[in-house]
């Protein structure tokens, strides 16, 4: 077809003259491309070559008609045989820099614009591509610089701006502050909560948190690590490290969770042990979720086995942003009983069921500052067939430092 397709294309343009035979295939490519035609457009760009060997302008429109087509190794051959001919040639620079920029290459990228930087030091998509490099390595800081570097150049410059807001949103540093209250129905004491915390989100993203607690007039304190490393931009772990000084909360608490993110859905996979004074107790976990800018929505199980019986508890959260992603409504609804807070000192369960449901709202106070207000009910199973009911509020305050 491919062979057939040229010889059409060859014996159509055999009659006019050079020039006018140059601009019928320059606009037969343009309009090939536009229509996103690539495979047809790299045919006529293959034929065009063969009247004008080594022209600058068709080699180009192959290397990209390579890179659209997904052919980004071919796309950077092509590339190279420009340079070889047309030395430190914009237009190939250009396009190389676009197909490191699309493989999500940030060494390459990044070692790319320091080598051109002397003979294009004035061009600001270079330097976009060099903040970009930047920020893709973690070196937040230095994208930066180099942001701000172009802004003052050309305020309007739009990818740039959208760095410097995906930088603002994904890497700075918080601190927060919760306090939670439990009132049961049946004439047990109720249960109260502070909560501090500090970290970072970033490429390594990472908090601590000291929890004061006091359920049934006993007071214990915990003390928690949370970190998110990265394997790739989709794949990354949840990492969890904990002790606690209370009778009823596990001494030692360490977890592992792997989460694949597949577009808009993301899975994960994970396990927690809690170690406790006489005996351990296991809770596996597993969940799927659909995440677009409008809404989130997931699905979790728990999954544990106490004194020879399996447990289990799902758990289904829907999520509406009201602005941005840090201003939201949140609803979770939870059916089981493997969740730690119903351990004994033994790793016994002490609920055999729960239902809740509970519902979060966050808003911006200020420009960093954030409230969070959630309000829940459930409704427990502490013995056969004996029920009681208890309501929870949380209001905490989140302060992001960039």
């Amino acid at each position: 077809m491919k062979i057939l397709l040229s010889i059409i294309i060859t014996i159509s343009w055999i009659t006019p003259s050079f020039s006018q035979t140059y601009s019928k295939f320059t606009a037969e490519i343009k309009a090939l491309a536009s229509s996103k035609r690539y495979a047809s457009a790299d045919s006529v760009i293959s034929v065009a070559l063969e009247y004008f060997p080594k022209d600058h302008d068709l080699t180009c429109q192959k290397a990209r008609a390579a890179a659209w087509s997904g052919d980004l190794a071919k796309a950077d051959s092509i590339v190279n045989e420009v340079l070889d001919y047309y030395s430190q040639d914009l237009e190939a620079y250009k396009i190389k820099a676009a197909i490191y920029y699309w493989s999500e290459n940030p060494g390459k990228l990044l070692n790319l614009m320091d080598e051109i930087t002397e003979t294009y030091s004035g061009d600001l998509d270079f330097k976009y591509y060099k903040a970009y490099a930047y920020y893709d390595l973690g070196l937040v800081n230095k994208s930066l610089t180099q942001i701000e570097d172009i802004l003052t150049k050309d305020p309007t410059h739009t990818q740039t701006r959208q760095l410097k807001k995906n930088i603002e949103a994904n890497h700075f540093k918080f601190a927060e502050a919760e306090v939670a209250y439990s009132q049961f129905s049946a004439a047990l004491s109720p249960w109260q909560q502070i909560r501090l915390g500090y970290g970072a989100q970033k490429k390594l993203s990472w908090n601590v948190h000291a929890t004061a607690v006091q359920r049934f007039k006993r007071r214990g304190l915990n003390l928690e690590f949370e970190a998110y490393p990265r394997l790739s931009s989709r794949t990354y772990f949840f990492v969890i490290a904990s002790y606690s000084n209370s009778s009823f909360m596990s001494t030692y608490t360490t977890g592992l969770e792997l989460f694949q993110n597949l577009g808009s859905i993301e899975v994960s996979v994970g396990s927690k042990k809690y170690q406790f004074k006489t005996s351990d107790f296991f809770l596996h976990t597993a969940s799927i979720g659909f995440y677009n800018k409008k809404y989130t929505l997931l699905y979790q199980v728990y999954l544990s086995s106490t004194q020879g019986l399996v447990n289990d508890t799902h758990a289904l959260q829907g999520r509406i942003y009201l602005k941005g992603q840090r201003s939201y409504l949140q609803s979770r609804l939870t059916l089981g009983s493997s969740t730690p807070e119903y351990l004994n000192s033994n790793g016994g369960v002490m609920v055999l069921q729960n239902q809740s449901i509970t519902v979060k709202y966050s808003t911006q106070l200020k420009e960093s500052t954030f409230l969070q207000i959630s309000m829940g009910l459930r409704k427990e199973e502490y013995g056969e067939l004996m029920f009681r009911n208890r309501s929870e509020i949380q209001i905490g305050l989140k302060r992001l430092l960039f």
